[in-house]
């Protein structure tokens, strides 16, 4: 199964960098990478298993831009600002929304936070905020980059919440 899976994220991210869709809303979700994803209760252990899996496929890859590899997931909406409503991993999926996690390619420096802190006051920007990744996937990604971000923009009426982690 973990080959299949491989195979799966390593095509995505050939067409992401190879087609300049990078960074352009080209998500790949993990129930696109394996239907026994699915279900709700895998979110957590199968985010944590295609971020490692597209990390090591970058590794692989030679191309001249650097990429980060983000996976986010995604928290319950709402019409106004919660902040952040969870302090653990079993707080955290809890508030997970009915939308899968999903891979993301970005150029490094140049990532979706980067641009939403620079862009606070355009996009109505709530709260972007670091985190340590140790409390909610363990000492393994205690040197990813974990953010998470509240934000409403594009005319939603909805405040959008996601947890990236990064690297």
């Amino acid at each position: 199964m973990d080959g299949k899976r491989k195979e799966s994220i390593k095509a995505w991210f050939d067409a992401v960098v190879h087609e300049g869709e990078r960074g352009r809303g080209h998500e790949l979700h993990i129930d696109q990478i394996d239907e026994s994803w699915e279900p709700k209760p895998t979110w957590m252990s199968a985010a944590l298993e295609s971020f490692d899996i597209a990390r090591g496929i970058r590794g692989d890859h030679q191309c001249d831009t650097q990429f980060t590899v983000v996976v986010a997931l995604f928290l319950s909406e709402d019409s106004f600002p919660l902040g952040r409503t969870f302090h653990n991993r079993l707080e955290m999926e809890m508030a997970l929304s009915d939308i899968p996690p999903a891979l993301f390619l970005w150029p490094t420096g140049d990532e979706f936070w980067v641009r939403v802190e620079a862009s606070k006051n355009n996009i109505g920007c709530s709260k972007v905020e670091a985190l340590d990744a140790r409390d909610f996937f363990g000492e393994k990604y205690k040197m990813f980059k974990c953010i998470f971000l509240e934000h409403i923009w594009g005319g939603r009426e909805e405040y959008l919440r996601a947890v990236y982690l990064a690297g």
